[in-house]
Order: structure tokens, then C-alpha cells, then sequence
């Protein structure tokens, strides 16, 4: 059993962080500092998201946008192609990791996005929400795949590593569905 210690200094964000993910290869952070149940009041987005440079502790000269309410929600696509953000204002937006653009049409999902999770192909996002529903998006074409997920507020959403299955998890509902993907 290896000892678990600090590696480095820790990363001094502006503000509490309330979602973090590692790229795939492991040298970028993305830090959310959003709050789930905020109203959807004017923030932008590279005000509640930031890059990190794992090696170095410090951000990354990147600039993010599309939201226009605060992020609560971060994740990597596994071939490390995207990053997904998803906030207040009911949009997810996808960025090029590398430049801060972003790509493609946002999606628009009804309900404050709290959970992100690509498809290990990257072809798909589930996202889920603190409304009462989870959703599955094509990450090509934003559009939504299969039904909503009825699956009780702030659903947290992961695939299966072979992408054929969908977990959805309610804290509030106390449920936890496994679903076909």
C-alpha cells in the first residue's frame, strides 16, 4: 500500500471549487467554482472556470466563454479533444482544451447542469442535472439521444468503461439506475 501524501504545492483558486477533472493524459486540471443552486445571474465563464498546469501549480493562459451564469460542472473527453462545462444557465458548452474556444453548438438542457460524463468513445455526453432528469447528447451534432431520464434531482452520471451502460445516481431520490447506453 502506497502512503497518500500531498504532491506539490496546492492550487489556489479564487473561489471554493465544486468540480474538478483531470485530462487524460494528466497535465491539465479544470477547476469549477459555480454553485448548483444559484440563480442564473450574469458570470463569465472564465470567472467560475479554470485551466491548471498540474506541473507547474499555476493556470493556464486560456480563456473560456459561452455560459453566461456561473459553471458547475467540468469534464475531459478520454481522448482529452474536449472540455464540457456545464453551468446555470442551462447550457453545456464544449471547449478546445488547448485554446479555450468553443466547439460545436452548446446544448441546452432544462435544469442547472451538476454532473458530466463523456462516453469512453468521446461520441457521447451524459449530463445530469439538479432538475429532476438526466440526458444523453451526440457530442457531433448536440443533439439529445434516446429519452430524458427521469432519475431525481442532482443526478450524478457515469458510463460503464465499455460505453454500454449508463449509471444515473440521485442523492435526493436515494436511487441509483442502471441504465442501456
Amino acid at each position: 500500500v502506497r502512503s497518500r501524501r500531498e504532491v506539490g504545492a496546492p492550487l489556489r483558486a479564487a473561489a471554493p471549487v465544486v468540480a474538478i477533472a483531470f485530462s487524460p493524459d494528466g497535465s491539465m486540471l479544470a477547476t469549477a467554482t459555480g454553485r448548483a443552486l444559484d440563480l442564473p445571474t450574469p458570470v463569465p465563464t472564465d470567472q467560475t472556470v479554470q485551466l491548471w498546469d498540474v506541473a507547474t501549480r499555476r493556470p493556464v493562459p486560456v480563456s473560456l466563454s459561452g455560459h453566461t451564469a456561473s459553471v458547475n460542472a467540468v469534464a475531459f473527453s478520454p481522448d482529452g479533444q474536449l472540455l464540457a462545462t456545464g453551468g446555470n444557465d442551462d447550457l453545456v458548452v464544449l471547449h478546445d482544451p488547448r485554446t479555450g474556444a468553443t466547439v460545436g453548438t452548446p446544448m441546452r438542457v432544462a435544469g442547472h447542469e451538476y454532473a458530466l460524463a463523456f462516453s469512453p468513445d468521446s461520441s457521447r455526453l451524459a449530463v445530469g442535472t439538479a432538475a429532476p432528469d438526466a440526458f444523453v447528447f451526440d457530442v457531433r451534432t448536440a443533439l439529445q439521444v434516446g429519452p430524458t431520464l427521469a432519475t431525481g434531482a442532482f443526478s450524478a452520471v457515469a458510463f460503464s468503461p465499455d460505453g454500454s451502460r449508463l449509471v444515473t445516481s440521485s442523492p435526493i431520490a436515494n436511487t441509483t439506475i442502471v441504465w442501456d447506453a
